[in-house]
């Protein structure tokens, strides 16, 4: 009966950490492509012209490419872990400032933020998924 429960625990403790590692994916992800649903809104709201917007839209590409790189070596040096933690407060953030943006540099730096997160996230999912459940099952 033992054995039992220690599987069911040991299923669910492998279940967590999937659910938040597909969260930090889903979150950066969904505030970026949610402005081009939004993009009349947006820039009437903001008195946006066709090059901020789209400056705006694409702001989180070049973050995220670039720190994809940089992730893949601070998930060697200090685990994927302490790197993820730093990508869920970067989301929280990004999305804050988007909630409460009043203006389209604060509106640019919170994509930016995204981008950033949606980076460490993505460059670095193969080694913690691998992590978590063992390179064989990967």
């Amino acid at each position: 009966m033992n054995t039992l429960n220690d599987r069911s625990s040991s299923k669910f403790k492998r279940i967590i950490p999937f659910l938040v590692y597909a969260l930090c994916f889903a979150v950066p992800n969904y505030g970026q492509y949610q402005v081009s649903a939004l993009g009349p809104e947006i820039m009437n709201l903001f008195s946006l012209d066709f090059v901020k917007f789209n400056s705006m839209f694409t702001a989180p590409m070049l973050p995220a490419i670039f720190t994809s790189l940089i992730g893949g070596l601070l998930v060697d040096r200090f685990g994927y872990k302490p790197v993820i933690a730093v990508s869920i407060v970067l989301t929280v953030i990004g999305c804050w400032l988007r909630l409460v943006a009043n203006s389209y540099a604060m509106l640019f730096i919170s994509m930016v933020l995204l981008g950033v997160s949606a980076g460490f996230t993505t460059s670095n999912s193969s080694k913690a998924l691998s992590v978590i459940y063992g390179p064989e099952k990967v």
